[in-house]
């Protein structure tokens, strides 16, 4: 399965996030997530009998890897804009002092 096909919503992330730790009660937002086998349904029962569902989703592994995949994409996808932005917002600062030293507002001492 490629993870990058997969678009899930933030809600959907944020259950199957709180599914590595603990049971999530099954409603309409983790059946897409069963489906994409990113999370699984537990069964109990007798060995020999039917296994009966208990109500309780965890989630799989496949699930934790594309947690794993998204973080890691996400940040690969927002570094370079985080970069920019610091540089641009420095530049800001540096022609504002810059501004502020040529009007005389402030006075920088030379070496």
């Amino acid at each position: 399965m490629d993870f990058f096909e997969i678009k899930l919503t933030s809600k959907e992330r944020k259950i199957l996030k709180s599914g590595k730790q603990q049971y999530i009660t099954p409603n309409c937002d983790t059946e897409r997530l069963i489906r994409l086998k990113l999370a699984e349904e537990e069964f109990s029962g007798p060995p020999g009998f039917q296994p009966r569902p208990t109500g309780r989703i965890c989630t799989t592994q496949l699930g934790k890897d594309y947690l794993q995949y998204y973080r890691i994409a996400f940040r690969d996808r927002w570094i370079p804009y985080w970069i920019t932005t610091g540089l641009s917002i420095l530049a800001i600062v540096i022609s504002g002092i810059a501004l502020l030293s040529e009007l005389g507002l402030l006075h920088l001492q030379g070496p």
